[in-house]
């Protein structure tokens, strides 16, 4: 059974591809479930236009991150983070991804403009498509939680 890392990296190539437009696939029999994942999401996710993809974000020389993918999603500008799972996750489950996003949606706004939402977008082995939204009100509060902790992190060294 492959490594959910290697399994998780794979979907992502394969994402980063289709959504720069490009091809790529690969042929191997490891590659099966990460693009059949891949599948699912591309399937599923309502991308309008793509504004970046794997795109870098620093935040006042606090944090840096790359989230996966900028675009107008379901009518709003949005980040998305793709994910892979080995089954199904509950909402109080998904809180640190929330946090990613918040952390995100400061850096996105402080840098380059306003987002109105964050996606988290995950594809579990079995094939089931699951996805969670924030609104900008949700995204605000989880970027001051992650600044909470960038805080009592700075505290620790």
């Amino acid at each position: 059974m492959q490594q959910a890392s290697t399994i998780g990296t794979e979907m992502h190539q394969v994402l980063e591809y289709a959504y720069n437009g490009e091809g790529y696939f690969n042929a191997s029999e490891s590659g099966k479930q990460p693009r059949m994942m891949a599948k699912i999401i591309l399937d599923n996710l309502d991308i309008e236009e793509v504004w970046g993809n794997e795109v870098s974000l620093e935040y006042e020389n606090q944090y840096a991150g790359t989230t996966d993918l900028v675009a107008m999603a379901y009518g709003k500008p949005s980040i998305i983070d793709f994910k892979q799972a080995n089954k199904p996750k509950r909402e109080e489950w998904v809180d640190d991804y929330k946090l990613q996003l918040g952390a995100y949606y400061l850096a996105h706004k402080k840098n380059y403009g306003p987002i109105e939402q964050g996606v988290i977008s995950i594809c579990t082995r079995g094939l089931q498509y699951q996805e969670f939204k924030l609104n900008e009100a949700d995204l605000s509060e989880y970027g001051d939680k992650f600044l909470e902790r960038v805080e009592q992190f700075k505290k620790l060294q």
